[in-house]
């Protein structure tokens, strides 16, 4: 194992494509921005991928029926982030938001979809040199829910899981008529220190706000009235377990201390690191903003 290396994608040429926030903003607001190149999604196989996950939906609501849960019972769970990489404290978010859920609110999660950032993004949070690959980011996580049935990966980096979630949602509704909410999964970790973020948040409807570990700030917020809240807004009652983070992680990863993540990161997931170490993240050198 040594530093990391990579090279730069090129673009894909013949059928007109756009960046992975223009495709985004294509499906959304059907117009695009002159955003610079990342790596390239074509506008079409955005369309034919939402249609073949409003089918997957569909089948998963068609299954639930048959088990006596109503439509208007069941929901979609949304959590962004930049996974980079994907940890087990992400997959208990998901496991503990969907038990309270189903125990508080009488919701059957139907699927839950990793949402990755943008490229852009985790550069701009993480650096160049810490980035992994968009394509490594979204397979890590395929391999970390393998094991829970309802638990997926959207299949593009998306700059708002809340737009993801819309896109799905709404495209099972025009293709099948079936109308089912969607609901934003955060962690506290994704709020500031000085809450304003928290301010922004208490105001989004259908959200499920988890405490990751022992959250200062969730503990403050989450003695809210109701009625200050917006509605479909939700403290989750249980926290995750530890202190895990992806920062923690690429710490481990840049003194090579690969033992360590055994404790963070799923048996699967540190081996796939290890095959794919060499064209794991983005060349600082080579790649464009």
């Amino acid at each position: 194992m040594g530093g990391t290396s990579s090279n730069k994608q090129s673009s894909q040429q013949g059928s007109p494509s756009f960046s992975e926030n223009e495709a985004e903003d294509r499906v959304n607001e059907s117009k695009p921005y002159p955003l610079p190149p990342s790596i390239r999604v074509e506008q079409d196989v955005v369309e034919e991928t939402l249609d073949e996950l409003a089918k997957s939906l569909r089948d998963k609501v068609k299954e639930a029926k048959m088990k006596g849960i109503r439509e208007r019972d069941m929901i979609v769970l949304v959590a962004g982030g930049s996974y980079n990489p994907v940890h087990k404290a992400h997959l208990e978010i998901f496991e503990i938001v969907q038990g309270y859920a189903r125990r508080k609110l009488g919701l059957h999660v139907i699927a839950g979809f990793f949402v990755a950032s943008t490229r852009r993004h985790v550069k701009h949070k993480c650096g160049s040199t810490w980035t992994i690959k968009k394509e490594h980011r979204l397979r890590m996580c395929d391999i970390a829910s393998q094991n829970i049935s309802y638990l997926q990966t959207f299949p593009f980096a998306w700059s708002s899981a809340t737009n993801a979630g819309s896109a799905v949602v709404s495209r099972l509704k025009k293709q099948y008529g079936v109308d089912i909410d969607y609901y934003n999964v955060i962690g506290s970790d994704w709020l500031d220190s000085d809450g304003r973020s928290w301010e922004y948040h208490l105001y989004s409807e259908n959200t499920f706000c988890i405490s990751r570990g022992d959250s200062e700030m969730f503990n403050k917020y989450s003695r809210t009235r109701k009625d200050k809240l917006a509605e479909g807004f939700h403290f989750v009652d249980r926290k995750t377990r530890g202190n895990v983070s992806s920062t923690k992680i690429r710490r481990y990863l840049e003194e090579n201390d690969w033992h360590k993540l055994k404790d963070f990161m799923s048996s699967s997931v540190i081996e796939y690191m290890r095959d794919h170490w060499e064209d794991l993240f983005l060349d600082p050198a080579l790649e464009e903003d």
